[in-house]
């Protein structure tokens, strides 16, 4: 099955968790998971970014696929905005879960297949067009 991360901008931040699991366990990503039977990708967004961080998303648009080197299957990122709920984690898939200023990203372990990825995008511009 495929799988789908969130890409949830506000105020200067990205909405992060970090795996409490392998693959990469430690590592900082957008939240998301693997899409269910009978299930679109969107919707798929909208529950794993609720499971993971007990936020509730509403999906704008797609903004692209990676591979995941590990199971070599694809994901498809998605902008999304935030609808309500602050950031918990959810152990033991989440340890953590909060929002990470833009500026912070470079220094965090970040999967690399994903961390091409977000450097690809502007993420100020994005996140006007999610406010704006």
């Amino acid at each position: 099955m495929a799988g789908a991360l969130g890409i949830i901008l506000e105020n200067g931040k990205m909405l992060l968790i970090r795996r409490g699991t392998e693959p990469y366990e430690g590592y900082w990503c957008p939240p998301g998971g693997v899409q269910e039977e009978g299930e679109t990708l969107e919707e798929t967004v909208e529950r794993e970014v609720n499971e993971e961080t007990g936020m509730e998303v509403q999906v704008l648009g797609k903004l692209g696929r990676v591979r995941g080197p590990i199971t070599g299957k694809f994901h498809t990122l998605f902008l999304c905005s935030a609808r309500g709920g602050s950031p918990q984690p959810s152990p033991p898939e989440t340890t953590d879960a909060r929002w990470i200023s833009y500026e912070e990203l470079p220094g965090l372990p970040i999967p690399p297949f994903i961390r091409e990825f977000l450097e690809g995008l502007e993420l100020r511009k994005l996140e006007g067009s999610v406010s704006g």
